[in-house]
């Protein structure tokens, strides 16, 4: 039988996104403001999962105190605090973005971990420096319908490269019906327009105990992964 355990970790750094062989347009429209020139940090959360079975003589997959010893010596220490383009050898020619810093990590590690062993997962994540999602200034200088001709455009290019035959009778409208389910639908709390107004009442009633709703419906999207979430929330609040 094997066994997942894991450890966490945090490391601050600074980075750009930028393609050296893209014009300064299609870095910005590409990468958005993970182009500044003058860079940016953000707070990364790292989980290193290791996965194999249990030692018998000590009841460990793996000492976490050493695993914790090799995240400080070979990736905290390394990149804490540092600027990934400027300051580090591993990304002096490699786009730092996520991905990339993942893979660096995993490639970092797995020389220190038995070959028995699996180093299952690195997880390597932005912490959200705000809660709202990351427009462009321009974002909504297009209507809607400009949105979508360009959307289904893209899309119809999407589905020729995956092989589909859009001459088909079931699929030639395809690429339009995406482009409004995007616009109209999923994407559409994108628009400031469609921000739900904050609403006060009145509490005529005095009433002093925990007030619940429960099972409301979530329907998101993550911009990291472009996958939906859904899901319900429960909110509970005191006057």
């Amino acid at each position: 039988m094997k066994v997942t355990v894991s450890r966490k970790a945090q490391f601050n750094a600074a980075h750009r996104l930028f393609n050296p062989n893209w014009s300064d347009e299609k870095n910005d429209e590409v990468f958005g403001k993970c182009n500044n020139p003058n860079y940016h940090g953000h707070n990364y959360e790292l989980i290193v999962s290791v996965k194999g079975t249990i030692d018998p003589e000590t009841g460990y997959v793996i000492d976490l105190k050493e695993l914790k010893s090799l995240i400080k010596e070979h990736v905290e220490d390394v990149f804490d605090h540092r600027n990934l383009n400027l300051d580090t050898e591993e990304f002096k020619a490699l786009n730092p973005t996520a991905e990339n810093i993942a893979v660096v990590i995993w490639n970092k590690l797995r020389p220190h971990v038995k070959p028995f062993l699996e180093l299952k997962e690195v997880g390597d994540n932005h912490v959200g420096t705000s809660l709202e999602t990351p427009m462009k200034p321009n974002a909504h200088a297009i209507s809607d319908t400009e949105k979508m001709e360009k959307i289904a455009e893209h899309f119809g290019y999407i589905m020729d490269t995956l092989g589909l035959d859009l001459s088909d009778d079931s699929l030639s409208g395809t690429p339009m019906r995406v482009a409004k389910m995007y616009v109209e639908e999923v994407f559409s709390g994108l628009n400031p327009k469609s921000k739900p107004e904050v609403k006060l009442f009145d509490n005529k009633y005095n009433y002093k105990e925990m007030l619940v709703e429960k099972d409301i419906k979530v329907h998101s999207f993550c911009e990291h992964h472009f996958v939906p979430i859904i899901g319900v929330a429960h909110f509970a609040y005191i006057n």
